[in-house]
């Protein structure tokens, strides 16, 4: 399980965002509780210009790590600008 994300950090190393991608939501299939392969995945899809994949990936690292530092950058990742939460 673990060897996926050795393997996709070395190809983001690299810039193969799109190889990468595929190995860590194989990772997320196995451990959908994997915060960092989420917010990886999200970050990818930013790259990748794939908003509603960046979206998803955020959020759900965020679920997972409420307390995630940089959490307003993320929220500007999300929102596409603007770090504000939703009421609710």
């Amino acid at each position: 399980m673990f060897t996926r994300r050795y393997q996709s950090a070395a190809l983001i190393k690299e810039k193969r965002y799109q190889d990468a991608k595929p190995m860590l939501e194989e990772l997320l299939r196995v451990a959908p509780e994997e915060g960092p392969a989420h917010l990886t995945l999200g970050l990818i899809a930013h790259k990748l210009d794939e908003p509603e994949a960046r979206t998803r990936a955020l959020e759900a690292f965020m679920k997972l790590v409420p307390n995630a530092p940089h959490r307003a950058k993320l929220l500007e990742l999300i929102t596409g600008g603007k770090a504000e939460e939703a009421d609710g």
